[in-house]
């Protein structure tokens, strides 16, 4: 009996040891488990937010400055990658880049400088357990319009050679951009300075109207007695001649008066602006003496505020906007069409008739209809 208890005892504490070691076997595999799932976790917390701020093309090599944003790792490398659309080559950098910072750095690539088409930039990160590990993809540039030598520098902080009126300095390349809302511009008095347009020279002849701060940079004052500017039809036409079927007018007003009647644009026989009994109305007409006359009432608070004015003409159809917002619309029966020829008046018509009492700037006229949406881009264009 006691050799039997004995047996059950030994075999008890067997079972128990087995188990034991099985526990340890189980845990061993788990902890791995754990292990590499908190390594997992902590790469979720890195933010690569790396961008390319600047590429200045060179004979001899690349330099990209990159731009980190507030995200989190620690970035031990840069991995560039670079490709002229078939072959590609990489290289990893060692970086110290914090968030908010950026950094400048030199490639040296095999491929032709001037067959480079794309670069890619990805973060190479330590994570907690020292170890390095690749980050996807964070950024791309197509770089295949940039020439050897553009790109400017990063000492300059904007394009060179300088980008004209109609363009705009692309601070991730420093190469001039054409801006799209611009497109079909074909006159454009900025009067900043003069009454030159800035498209073709169309030359205005100012009387007693005065340079002061415009909505952007300078404009024309007219106090509402005898102010004028005056461009003369040229016997070879000009072009607001050319215009036939799709226009787009555009100015700037600074009324001090919204009761008293005044045409601050004039052209006779073709369009005029007319502010009256605090309405606003665009007149158009044609060749069949049909008008167009779309009109924006109770304008009263709108004195002495600067105020976006944009007509367009789209085949049988005027739209008038205030301020980027689309007022009204008004249909002809037919498609409209221009009458050619007539002198262009700002700030009051022939004979100074209809005087206009405040500030103009920026007239503009395309030769296309602009989009509602593009109507709103000019607005906040014209206003940054």
């Amino acid at each position: 009996m006691a050799k039997k208890g004995m047996s059950s005892v030994i075999s008890t504490f067997l079972i128990i040891l087995l188990m034991l070691v099985a526990i340890g076997i189980i845990w061993g595999v788990v902890k791995n488990v754990v292990v590499s799932g908190s390594g997992q976790v902590s790469l979720e917390k890195f933010n690569s937010d790396l961008q390319i701020e600047r590429v200045l093309l060179s004979e001899d090599d690349v330099k990209v400055v990159v731009e980190r944003g507030s995200g989190g790792g620690k970035i031990v490398k840069i991995n560039f990658v670079i490709d002229d659309g078939e072959n590609s080559e990489s290289f990893e950098i060692e970086a110290d880049l914090q968030a908010l910072g950026k950094s400048e750095f030199t490639i040296n690539p095999e491929m032709p400088i001037d067959s480079i088409k794309n670069i890619k930039i990805a973060p190479i990160y330590s994570s907690s357990s020292g170890n390095e590990v690749s980050g996807d993809v964070s950024y791309s540039l197509n770089v295949e319009n940039l020439d050897i030598g553009e790109g400017g520098e990063e000492e300059s902080g904007e394009c060179d050679p300088a980008c004209d009126s109609l363009q705009v300095c692309n601070e991730e390349t420093w190469v001039c951009d054409e801006i799209p809302v611009l497109t079909g511009l074909v006159l454009w008095w900025d009067f900043d300075g003069n009454a030159i347009d800035e498209i073709e020279g169309l030359t205005g002849v100012v009387t007693d109207a005065t340079l002061t701060t415009g909505h952007f940079d300078q404009a024309y004052d007219f106090d509402g007695d005898e102010d004028q500017i005056f461009i003369l039809e040229t016997e070879e036409g000009d072009a607001f001649d050319d215009i036939s079927s799709e226009i787009t007018f555009s100015l700037w007003i600074k009324p001090e008066d919204m009761d008293t009647k005044q045409k601050p644009i004039h052209r006779h026989g073709w369009m005029e602006i007319i502010i009256e009994d605090n309405e606003l109305e665009v007149k158009w007409e044609n060749d069949e003496d049909d008008s167009l006359k779309p009109k924006i009432q109770n304008l009263e608070s709108y004195e002495n505020q600067w105020i976006h004015i944009v007509t367009t003409i789209s085949g049988s159809e005027a739209k008038l906007y205030l301020n980027g917002d689309e007022f009204i619309a008004t249909d002809s029966e037919d498609d409209f069409e221009f009458k050619n020829g007539g002198d262009f008046y700002i700030g009051a018509k022939e004979n100074f008739d209809d005087p206009f009492n405040g500030i103009i700037d920026e007239i503009m006229v395309f030769d296309r209809a602009l989009s509602d949406l593009e109507v709103l881009e000019l607005y906040g264009l014209s206003s940054s």
